[in-house]
């Protein structure tokens, strides 16, 4: 069941390096990372940190990092709905320090930081373009990308490195003044 968990989670993973090495992984995850909670789709949030470290799969140096991706991307699915703030609703607001303005990232926000280009490589697994998968540099990287739950599907967005550490600044706590001054 947990195997089948992450599998749901990692499809790129999982086609990546095929059902039976997936398997072992996953089995070597689930002895070493037992479930906290009954709920499976909050399962494997560690397993893209215990890939880089799984000797096994050290000949595909980018596995983990499109880990981090599928995480986020599943994050994304799976989290919450809420309302959210417009430039309108601040001004309405009547706050008159906008420096000192905290946001609280949408639950379905995340953000990943990869030195190969893991949104590429992600969608051609995905899509199972064998031509795409190809064609790709792994040494194109790195990437700043913002993963998001959008209206239809989630999101994902190439950011400048300069954006991607504005964004992280914002989710982190830091009030709008300093993410500027910062980025």
């Amino acid at each position: 069941t947990l195997t089948r968990a992450l599998r749901l989670t990692y499809p790129a993973v999982d086609q990546l390096v095929g059902a039976e090495f997936f398997d072992g992984a996953a089995m070597s995850f689930v002895h070493e990372h037992p479930p906290r909670e009954a709920w499976l789709d909050a399962y494997g949030a560690d397993f893209a940190d215990f890939l880089a470290g799984f000797r096994p799969a050290a000949s595909v140096p980018y596995l983990a990092a499109v880990a981090r991706l599928e995480w986020a991307v599943s994050r994304a699915l799976h989290a919450p709905e809420r309302a959210k703030l417009s430039a309108a609703d601040i001004v309405a607001g009547g706050i008159v320090d906008h420096a000192r303005i905290r946001f609280t990232p949408d639950p379905s926000l995340g953000l990943v930081r990869a030195a190969f280009p893991v949104d590429r490589i992600w969608r051609a697994v995905l899509d199972r373009d064998d031509a795409a998968l190809v064609a790709i540099d792994p040494a194109s990287g790195p990437v700043h990308l913002l993963v998001q739950r959008g209206d239809d599907a989630i999101d994902i967005e190439r950011l400048d490195q300069a954006s991607w550490r504005f964004a992280a600044a914002l989710c982190a706590g830091a009030p709008l003044g300093a993410a500027l001054a910062a980025h």
